[in-house]
């Protein structure tokens, strides 16, 4: 395990690139599960599953953590992909992960250096496992290989990165800077030989294991850290606090509901309520709490159904069509319809997602 450096040190360290690292939030989960995500569909803020084949998986939200005493710190939480569907013959065009799109303006201080990628993983199937990195249209594209020792162990890796090449499509602005996947299975169009910058989409090395071969196959992963250089530094968040951290998610997917509320459930709480004069063209407004990596419309839900596109008349007690009318990054503008005059109160619940992909 690497050394731990001195809390008075840790200013001295480059950041963490990767973003809710430690699997601690995740807006998304109906209680701590995913049930059986589908190909690009979110788990964990900021980790996006991607599959094709016969794969099928859920996702917890997990309190199995390697303890204090082998990682020195104190995990929460780790990310558990639990296999329900094998796949025992992968394709040329298959290939399962989960992983992480690093926005471009964050993107750009690793451009071209050298860097490294740490993490914790347990998992039920040894062998040798891929990290595969793509850039924005995946015309450039890395595997670093790491091996699975023991069965169900906590393990802890690191994968020294080479400097990105400035050939290729790169993105550095807010668009996908780099997109960065812990692999499970690829087929054969997307291995390369390892430690090398290749011309093409890359997910694995060509000594990937199928790691969704058989069932009741798990694999965690917690600790996530890309710093710069070629040495593992300590895991630190992407923030300098978990409320920065919240932030640092919601730039990505924002919404009124309280954190562990999944959309569409019935509550008032946390609601935008705001005071219509009724009658028609009038709108109301909504400022985000962190400025959005784009404009993006929003999906509305009413607090006291769960319907989305509508928000509460609470006078009248009925449901209201709301629609947008602009998008911000900062703010929206939207529109309540059929309302009569009469100044009645309406509430509702807004959700917006402008991730990566």
């Amino acid at each position: 395990m690497a050394a731990q450096t001195p809390i008075s040190d840790l200013r001295k360290l480059s950041k963490n690139y990767i973003i809710n690292g430690d699997m601690r939030i995740s807006q998304r989960f109906v209680g701590n599960t995913i049930v059986s995500p589908g190909n690009g569909q979110y788990t964990m803020d900021r980790w996006q599953y991607i599959k094709v084949g016969a794969m099928v998986h859920n996702m917890v939200r997990a309190t199995d953590v390697p303890t204090v005493a082998e990682s020195g710190m104190l995990f929460q939480n780790s990310l558990l992909i639990t296999l329900t569907t094998p796949d025992t013959s992968i394709a040329a065009t298959d290939y399962c992960a989960i992983g992480q799109i690093i926005e471009g303006y964050n993107f750009t201080r690793l451009a071209q250096k050298a860097f490294t990628i740490s993490f914790w993983v347990k998992a039920t199937l040894p062998g040798t496992y891929s990290v595969g990195l793509q850039n924005s249209v995946a015309d450039r594209g890395y595997a670093g290989e790491y091996t699975i020792d023991a069965t169900n162990t906590w393990e802890y890796k690191t994968i020294k990165i080479a400097a990105s090449p400035s050939a290729g499509t790169w993105n550095y602005t807010n668009g996908v800077g780099l997109k960065v996947w812990f692999t499970l299975a690829s087929g054969s169009n997307f291995n390369v030989a390892p430690d090398a910058w290749a011309s093409s989409t890359v997910l694995g090395s060509t000594n990937q294991v199928n790691g969704v071969n058989t069932g009741a196959t798990n694999f965690w992963l917690t600790g996530v850290m890309i710093n710069e250089g070629l040495d593992a530094q300590p895991f630190r968040l992407f923030s300098e606090d978990i409320a920065g951290e919240i932030m640092a998610c919601q730039r990505y997917y924002e919404k009124t509901y309280d954190l562990e509320t999944v959309p569409g459930t019935v509550t008032f709480t946390g609601a935008h309520s705001f005071n219509h004069p009724g009658g028609v063209g009038v709108e109301g407004n909504y400022y985000y709490r962190v400025s959005k990596r784009v404009n993006a419309s929003p999906v509305y839900y009413s607090p006291q159904t769960g319907s989305t596109g509508v928000f509460r008349d609470t006078t009248s007690a009925v449901d209201r069509a709301t629609s947008t009318l602009r998008t911000g990054q900062n703010n929206i503008a939207f529109s309540t319809g059929g309302v009569p005059a009469g100044a009645p109160d309406i509430a509702g619940h807004i959700v917006t997602d402008v991730e990566l992909s």
